[in-house]
């Protein structure tokens, strides 16, 4: 599970990527609320991930409101 995706496109994968954390492998992702500083990553990130693992990201689950 991912929560949030941060405010720019790459912060959440270079920080992945700095831990040796594969998102690739992770199915479910949670939106907090509607805030770019929380949401702002989530395309890039699925489709940098989706090209290795089709089901990466692919759920995306958002809180009452967005």
């Amino acid at each position: 599970m991912l929560f949030d995706t941060g405010f720019r496109e790459n912060t959440v994968m270079q920080n992945a990527d700095s831990l040796k954390i594969d998102l690739s492998t992770v199915k479910h992702v949670f939106l907090s609320h509607n805030h770019l500083d929380h949401t702002g990553g989530l395309k890039s990130l699925r489709e940098k991930y989706m090209k290795i693992n089709p089901s990466a990201l692919k759920y995306v689950h958002i809180g009452k409101g967005i």
